[in-house]
């Protein structure tokens, strides 16, 4: 028989649809190559290539079963109880028992934890009853909350190599890394980073929950939060999102921040009705869409993006703050129906003008820094303005000496008023 180790996935799985190969041998070289594998990427194709191999159920369990010890690659034991679980659960019930039981890797747990929830029989109760008993009784009575949302905080704890989590106030969460606080014996808020995929299985623990903090993680997509419906306050930040999606049934979320993500495009918020800010800074947007259903919006931040021009905020006149700094922006426009906004930050972009902002005159805040304007005006109606910041842009020299006071905004408003600029030199 010819070598067949070097084949690609495809040409094996060809070969076997051919009758060129047999099922004994494809067993043996798939079961190898899963054993071999590393690359999380490269596990998923051998997985997806090996649902499709036509084995017959016995063959499938004893290769499944061979992928599950301790020894083995934690990822691979992950993916391997996951199919068992979905396959053969009738079959592993016995040894589930003992794995529940002795298990200490946090990705395994929350793999079989997801399964077994999906089961909806007895026996599947029955087994979650053990983790429940396995991780509960130390947070349960330390912090006095229910014994799922106590299971959950033990499985959580694996996370971190057993380090320990605790109860804070919420002005101190980013100093651990992970804490979590209370309410009538419920986790209402939680913060952690470092995180992975699997903590977000997890979270379906903790229905009550009002605040989740995520960040520095590796979370490429959201999951997982569809029961979380009490969740006010939403913040997944310098992971790896890439999408905006599975927030449908949030509808009571009010603050939503995906800052430092590789975010492309603004969409699936519609449902957001209640939500009152948005952050999505340090992504990739090019464009403002999709914000129509966002009336109750009063805060906007999306700052080092790539957009290029102000437009989609028709809808969202409640606005009182809007961050566009440190995008590609060359016109100030779209902002006359922002009657309520009172700050508008724009530094770092390149506006030659100022204009579009009469109206605007509830604004107190101005941040033109780092453009390329080149004179001082548009800005005569903003009686409430407080604060001005044209640093770095290419104003003369000889106009800014000739500001009475450059840290009072309003002797910038005054100058702007100053129609006669061939009279320029007597300004005083």
């Amino acid at each position: 028989m010819p070598d067949l180790s070097y084949l690609t996935l495809e040409e094996l799985y060809q070969k076997f649809q051919n009758n060129e190969i047999g099922k004994k041998k494809v067993t043996a070289l798939l079961s190898g190559r899963i054993v071999k594998g590393k690359k999380i990427k490269n596990l998923n194709e051998i997985f997806d290539f090996y649902k499709l191999f036509a084995l017959n159920p016995e063959q499938k369990y004893s290769i499944l079963s061979s992928l599950i010890p301790p020894s083995k690659n934690e990822m691979i034991r992950e993916k391997a109880y996951r199919l068992i679980i979905q396959n053969y659960f009738e079959r592993c019930k016995e040894r589930l028992k003992y794995t529940l039981i002795y298990e200490s890797k946090f990705r395994v747990i929350c793999a079989i934890h997801t399964e077994l929830s999906k089961k909806n029989c007895d026996d599947a109760l029955k087994l979650i009853e053990i983790l429940e008993k396995r991780f509960s009784w130390k947070h349960s009575s330390l912090y006095d909350v229910n014994t799922k949302e106590a299971m959950g905080l033990g499985i959580i704890e694996l996370l971190f190599g057993g380090v320990g989590i605790g109860v804070t106030e919420p002005c101190a969460l980013e100093e651990c890394c992970i804490n979590f606080t209370t309410e009538n014996s419920h986790v209402v808020s939680l913060y952690a980073n470092q995180v992975t995929i699997p903590l977000l299985e997890i979270l379906s623990l903790f229905p009550k929950l009002k605040s989740l903090i995520l960040e520095m993680g590796s979370t490429n997509e959201i999951t997982s939060l569809d029961n979380l419906e009490r969740l006010e306050h939403l913040e997944i930040t310098y992971s790896c999102l890439s999408e905006i999606k599975n927030l449908e049934n949030l509808k009571n979320l009010k603050t939503l921040i995906f800052n430092g993500n590789q975010i492309k495009k603004i969409e699936n918020l519609e449902s957001l009705v209640n939500l009152e800010k948005l952050e999505i800074e340090e992504n990739q947007i090019k464009a403002i869409e999709n914000l129509e259903n966002l009336k109750n919006l009063k805060h906007l931040a999306l700052a080092e993006n790539q957009i290029s021009e102000i437009k989609g905020l028709e809808k969202n006149t409640k606005l009182e703050l809007l961050a566009l700094s440190g995008n590609d922006i060359k016109e100030i426009k779209g902002l006359n129906h922002l009657t309520e906004l009172k700050e508008l930050f724009l530094g770092e972009n390149k506006i030659t003008e100022i204009q579009g902002l009469d109206d605007l005159s509830n604004l107190s805040i101005l941040d033109l820094e780092k453009n390329l304007i080149h004179e001082i005006k548009g800005i005569d109606n903003l009686a409430n303005l407080k604060k001005i910041n044209l640093n770095d842009n290419q104003i003369p020299k000889r106009i800014i000496e000739k500001i009475k006071n450059p840290n009072n905004a309003q002797d910038f408003v005054a100058y702007s008023r100053y129609k006669d600029y061939r009279k320029l030199d007597n300004w005083k």
